[in-house]
């Protein structure tokens, strides 16, 4: 894993809500517990849609990519192991999001009145760069 560089834009989002970064590393893919979730950019999924994921501020969010920040040291002159620069921050960023549609229907069998209860049709709206939290402690792949 390398340093990554980021957009502008999101540069400046992201230290909007951190402070100062000092390095970012970008990857594909991320393991949280024992669910390794992928994001649109990671190519090798094909049967099954995994980069799609329930945030609970945002909801279901479609995730380009992952980040991992460092931000600057507050007092570098007094720097210590415990000091927030050491730490690394995790970060899922996604392009819009996705809001469940009720009026789209999958499909509709009168003979047997059955449902598809495990698929939710969504739309995309609000399409700009989202940036959520990954609260549970990832295990980069």
């Amino acid at each position: 894993m390398s340093p990554a560089e980021l957009s502008a834009t999101l540069t400046r989002i992201m230290e909007s809500k951190i402070g100062r970064i000092s390095k970012v590393f970008t990857f594909k893919r991320i393991q949280l517990n024992r669910d390794v979730i992928h994001s649109k950019a990671y190519g090798n999924v094909v049967r099954r849609n995994s980069c799609t994921v329930f945030v609970d501020d945002a909801g279901f969010l479609e995730v380009k990519f992952y980040v991992k920040v460092y931000v600057q040291c507050p007092n570098v002159l007094f720097c210590s192991n415990e000091c927030t620069c050491k730490v690394a921050i995790y970060y899922g960023v996604a392009d819009c999001l996705l809001k469940p549609a009720a009026d789209i229907t999958l499909s509709c069998d009168l003979f047997t009145n059955c449902k598809v209860g495990h698929i939710i049709p969504a739309r995309r709206e609000e399409c700009s760069n989202v940036i959520f939290p990954l609260t549970l402690c990832p295990d980069r792949l």
